[in-house]
């Protein structure tokens, strides 16, 4: 298959990527054809030729990605673990905690002042890490790229992420890197 590769691309890295995880490819020149097709079998199944052309040059992209020993990322699995750390961060800076602390008194307050509005656990615990997130991290962090709490940050994220193996997110892991 003959590609064009723009340099400023994430093509440098992963062929696959854009055919993949964007349906484009674009930079990519279809070099396909049916073997004796009239041009009239053409015009007639020209979606079902283009269709296999398409998965032609997107199982070509990902053979190259092979050759190179990249990963074939599995992003539902990547959602878990960035989940986790979420979870792992919130416990380790007692936010957790004040979160719980939050939805309990927003309980008492509706539950007092007869409010039936209510939210779904998960969705009130979230939305209180976020909250926390922006307050106690992201503002400082805007304010003063030295603060502590961004090493502290980068710290648990180190610890966090160096435990993950790569073969938990991964559909492809070659033992011989």
């Amino acid at each position: 298959m003959k590609r064009k590769i723009n340099a400023n691309s994430p093509d440098l890295f992963s062929a696959s990527y854009n055919p993949v995880m964007n349906n484009n490819l674009n930079g990519m020149i279809d070099d396909y054809s049916v073997k004796n097709a009239t041009p009239e079998i053409n015009k007639k199944h020209k979606n079902f030729i283009k269709t296999l052309s398409d998965i032609n040059m997107t199982r070509d992209s990902m053979s190259i990605d092979e050759e190179r020993n990249l990963f074939f990322i599995n992003w539902s699995e990547v959602g878990c673990v960035v989940n986790e750390f979420l979870r792992y961060l919130m416990k380790h800076l007692k936010f957790d905690e004040a979160v719980e602390i939050n939805i309990e008194k927003e309980k008492r307050y509706n539950k007092l002042h007869g409010i039936k509005k209510k939210k779904h656990p998960i969705a009130a615990e979230y939305q209180g890490y976020f909250s926390l997130i922006a307050s106690h991290i992201l503002i400082k962090l805007d304010e003063n790229k030295h603060d502590p709490i961004g090493l502290l940050c980068a710290l648990l994220m180190k610890a966090y992420f160096d435990k993950v193996e790569k073969k938990r997110y991964s559909y492809y892991f070659n033992d011989t890197e």
